[in-house]
């Protein structure tokens, strides 16, 4: 490899959804129990906009063109199946939680043969976009690289594994925030946990990490140092941390659904819809508006509801799709 390729994205989505690309695979790692979430349901079924989270990042990986989906379960894994189901996915168990490396070496069984690219991202990262996943497997697939992963920059790292480069920029490890030292602590570009490998140089690596941590799990960063001490090449994206956010406790989530609460009824604004009050109004995503609607404050509107050009709801209302309706 030439040098290390960074790609930088726009604050653009990029283009829309991906034809289905038989040489993508993803796997959702989905597998924990989250228990900072402090909740007797596992973190990857909490709702988000009404869906479960890991359903949010299914949405990105088929929009990035992946033909097949496996999800790793573990906690809950029929709750898991079930909240699933039909969703076309294939499931795969972790049977104990040895780490994320071991995770997604659960999956192998499923990919014997197969030699394209594998697409890894985490059940608890909504705001993934399918553009961004896109441009990561272009990416690695342009460099010629083995892996590609996404980056982001924060102005408080604390808690992020650190992305350490040699003099000429290069990848050579990722670093764990209880595994650095005090300088690596200091570096403010964290990995964003969502890779893109080719599929064959994967599981050698994987085969190769230890247990050699603070915390004696089977890292999958660890795979990043083995693929290139071994020349193996390793490039990188650059996404908006934003984008890359990941679900750790309650807080987390609502800061999520107030984000995208507030997106969507920002589009309906741009669309020509009213919005009185945004604070306090709450518009699900199917719902569908027409210009010079109005919604009034303190109001939910749910389900697949169609506000018709000059109709006002609320305030103080509550309209939802009747279930089979």
């Amino acid at each position: 490899m030439g040098g290390d390729a960074v790609a930088h994205r726009g604050e653009g989505q990029g283009p829309g959804r991906a034809g289905p690309d038989p040489n993508l695979v993803a796997v959702v790692l989905a597998a924990g129990q989250g228990k900072r979430m402090k909740s007797s349901l596992v973190k990857v079924l909490h709702p988000l906009r009404g869906r479960p989270l890991v359903q949010h990042v299914l949405d990105a990986v088929r929009g990035a063109g992946a033909s097949r989906v496996i999800v790793v379960v573990g906690v809950q894994a029929e709750r898991v199946r079930q909240a699933l189901e039909g969703a076309g996915v294939e499931f795969v168990r972790q049977d104990r939680p040895l780490g994320t490396a071991h995770a997604l070496l659960t999956a192998r069984p499923l990919l014997e043969g197969y030699r394209g690219d594998v697409l890894v991202v985490y059940g608890d990262t909504p705001l993934l976009s399918a553009a961004d996943l896109r441009a990561l497997v272009e990416t690695r697939r342009a460099a010629g690289a083995a892996l590609a992963f996404l980056t982001t920059r924060l102005p408080d790292p604390t808690g992020y594994g650190r992305v350490i480069r040699d003099a000429s920029g290069r990848v050579v490890d990722i670093v764990e925030e209880a595994d650095c030292t005090p300088s690596q602590r200091a570096i403010d570009e964290v990995n964003a946990g969502v890779y893109c490998f080719l599929a064959p140089g994967l599981w050698s690596a994987l085969e190769q990490v230890g247990r050699g941590n603070a915390q004696g799990e089977f890292y999958l960063t660890d795979a990043v140092k083995i693929m290139a001490g071994r020349g193996d090449g390793v490039v990188t994206v650059s996404a908006p941390r934003e984008r890359t956010e990941g679900v750790s406790n309650r807080v987390d989530l609502a800061r999520l659904e107030s984000t995208l609460r507030l997106s969507r009824l920002e589009a309906l604004m741009r669309q020509g819809v009213a919005v009185v009050d945004p604070a306090s109004a709450y518009v699900g995503d199917y719902v569908e508006a027409d210009s010079d609607a109005a919604i009034a404050p303190a109001t939910v509107v749910d389900g697949r509801v169609r506000l018709r050009k000059g109709a006002t709801v609320g305030p103080l209302a509550v309209i939802r799709q009747r279930d089979g309706g």
